[in-house]
């Protein structure tokens, strides 16, 4: 005997395989029964030999399904009454994601009558987890390298864009040089060539000096020597001679003094005596300028 019904009374899907009398005629005779329950899908009953039972008890439910599916089709089992329902199972189980649906139906039904499954189940699950874990790891890794990729493809064309301004600095620098050297042959020639060249083309020449030591002297350049006056360390003047310089102190030194007094110069330094005969020193100091073209690196130790 089959039954069926198209409104299944649980949520689950389920599969049974009993081995029982279950006709009422010839009840000393035993079958196998698949109880085959889909929601939504239909409720049927698949009678079988008894000979079947421990074959299919402990299958997977889809393939239990083939099986007695293939024994109706054969021809064995003629029943009307169920072949509605065992189309729509049939129909609804090669869908191969219902038939994955099941499979794990079946797995979980498994799980809940044998402890061992249900641990191992369980770790199934704890695993899957610490995969799916690892793989956001993995893509938050991957995304991170790409991220530090493209910073390092930034950073390098940035170095690059700072060579190529550093490399135009330099020739720019070079051409400045260049340009300072040679302005700097010209104002000696001009400062050699002048007894008075002025004290504004002295302290050009001695800037430009400055500016450029280290670099080699142009053909015919001179090295002119200057001579700085100066009160109490503020420069008054650059000279070509000592002469020129000390009366440039000597003149700001009685415009600034009164009363009778006599000037001599001890050594670079003014000194001013009284008609008392106290001497005391002015502050006025000539210094001498090596203006230098080339730079002395054992000058400074």
């Amino acid at each position: 005997m089959t039954t069926q019904t198209t409104q299944p009374t649980t949520d689950q899907i389920t599969v049974r395989v009993t081995l029982d009398s279950y006709d009422f005629a010839h009840p000393s005779e035993k079958q196998t029964q698949v109880y085959v329950q889909i929601p939504e899908v239909a409720r049927v009953s698949y009678m079988l030999p008894a000979a079947r039972f421990h074959g299919l008890k402990d299958r997977a439910w889809p393939e239990v399904l083939d099986v007695a599916q293939e024994y109706y089709e054969q021809g064995w089992v003629i029943d009307p009454s169920s072949a509605v329902a065992r189309q729509a199972v049939m129909e609804w189980l090669r869908d191969s994601t219902n038939r994955d649906e099941m499979q794990v139906a079946y797995e979980e039904d498994q799980a809940r009558q044998n402890p061992v499954l249900r641990n191992l189940r369980a770790r199934i699950t704890e695993l899957e987890a610490d995969r799916e874990a690892n793989d956001r790891e993995y893509e938050q890794a991957t995304a991170r390298i790409a991220a530090l990729e493209n910073e390092r493809h930034t950073t390098n064309e940035a170095l690059s864009d700072a060579a190529e301004q550093l490399r135009r600095q330099r020739d720019r620098i070079a051409v400045l040089e260049k340009a300072a050297v040679e302005g700097r042959a010209a104002l000696a020639a001009f400062c050699a060539d002048h007894e008075d060249p002025g004290t504004a083309a002295l302290g050009a020449l001695y800037l430009l000096q400055q500016a450029t030591s280290g670099t080699p002297m142009q053909p015919g350049e001179t090295v002119p020597k200057v001579y700085r006056a100066s009160h109490d360390s503020i420069v008054m003047g650059l000279y070509l001679t000592r002469e020129a310089a000390q009366q440039h102190c000597e003149a700001s030194a009685r415009a600034s003094i009164s009363g009778d007094v006599s000037l001599d110069w001890d050594e670079d330094e003014l000194t001013v005596t009284r008609i008392d005969g106290s001497e005391y020193l002015s502050g006025y100091v000539v210094d001498v300028l090596e203006i230098a073209a080339e730079c002395d690196a054992e000058a400074d130790r």
